[in-house]
C-alpha cells in the first residue's frame, strides 16, 4: 500500500495512507443570487495554469458556466461530503453551513463571502461573519478581494501551516500516523485538535561532536551589546534543530 510522508513546519511528520488529495472543490451554496465573480475567477485560474489540480464546482444559481472545470448546479449531500473529504483545497462562499462542513472534516476552507455591492446577496452579513470567524477563531482563510485568490491558492499549504502551528492540527481523513520527535510536540499537537490515536512519539538520536569554543564576536569585532541573529543551513548529519 502506498504512503505519502510529509514533513510539517511544527517539527512533526505526517504520513498519509494513499495519495494526498489533489483536487479543488468549490461550493457556492443554494442562495438564489448568482456568484459569478467566484466561479469565473476559479475558471480563469484553471485556464491560466495557476490551478493545476482538477476542479469541481457546485455553481448553484450562478449564470456563468465554467469552461475549464467540472461543474454541476446542485450536488447531493453525500457527494458533497465526499468531495470535501477528497479535496486538497475547499473553497466556499460565506454561508456558515458551507464552510462548517469542511471544518468538521478537518479542512481549512478558503471562504469568499458574497458581497452586496456585486448583487451577490441582499446585504453584507457574509462578509461580517467571515471576518469575525477568521479573526476570532483563525480556522478559515477569508478572501474578500477576488484578485488575491490565485496567490492564496498557490500559497495554501504555507498559509495553513502557519494557522495550524498556532490554532489547529491537520486532521485530513486519510492520515495514517503523525510522528513527533518530542513529547512536547505530541502534546501540543493533541492540544491543538490532533487525533491522539494517530500520533506516535519517536525519539530522535542526536550526535553532538566535540568542539572548541570560539569567540566569534571577538573575531569579527562585534560589540557584546550588539544583538546577533543567526541561523544554519548545512548538509551535515549532526546538524539538527527542534
Amino acid at each position: 500500500e502506498k504512503y505519502i510522508v510529509d514533513d510539517q513546519l511544527d517539527g512533526s511528520i505526517t504520513i498519509y495512507q494513499g495519495e494526498k488529495a489533489n483536487m479543488i472543490f468549490v461550493t457556492v451554496g443554494t442562495h438564489e443570487q448568482p456568484f459569478n465573480r467566484l466561479i469565473q475567477k476559479v475558471d480563469e485560474l484553471k485556464k491560466d495554469g495557476v490551478i493545476t489540480e482538477d476542479v469541481i464546482i457546485q455553481t448553484g444559481f450562478s449564470t456563468y458556466e465554467p469552461k475549464y472545470c467540472q461543474w454541476s448546479k446542485l450536488i447531493p449531500y453525500q457527494q458533497m461530503i465526499k468531495n470535501v473529504a477528497d479535496a486538497r483545497i475547499v473553497i466556499t462562499h460565506g454561508g456558515p453551513a458551507s464552510f462548517i462542513m469542511p471544518l468538521q472534516i478537518g479542512k481549512t476552507p478558503i471562504v469568499v463571502p458574497r458581497q452586496h455591492q456585486f448583487n451577490e446577496h441582499v446585504n453584507d452579513h457574509q462578509v461580517e461573519f467571515s471576518r469575525n470567524v477568521a479573526k476570532r477563531m483563525g480556522t478559515i482563510i477569508e478572501v474578500e478581494d477576488i484578485e488575491t485568490l490565485g496567490d492564496v491558492i498557490t500559497n495554501y499549504d504555507r498559509i495553513v501551516a502557519g494557522i495550524h502551528y498556532v490554532d489547529g492540527a491537520d486532521n485530513q481523513y486519510n492520515i495514517s500516523r503523525v510522528l513527533h520527535i518530542s513529547n512536547f510536540s505530541k502534546n501540543m499537537w493533541v492540544k491543538k485538535g490532533g487525533d491522539e490515536s494517530r500520533t506516535e512519539f519517536i525519539s530522535h538520536p542526536i550526535f553532538i561532536p566535540n568542539y572548541k569554543k570560539i569567540d566569534i564576536r571577538k573575531q569579527l569585532g562585534i560589540s557584546p551589546n550588539t544583538f546577533v541573529f543567526g541561523l544554519h543551513q548545512r548538509d551535515t548529519d549532526y546538524i539538527f534543530s527542534d
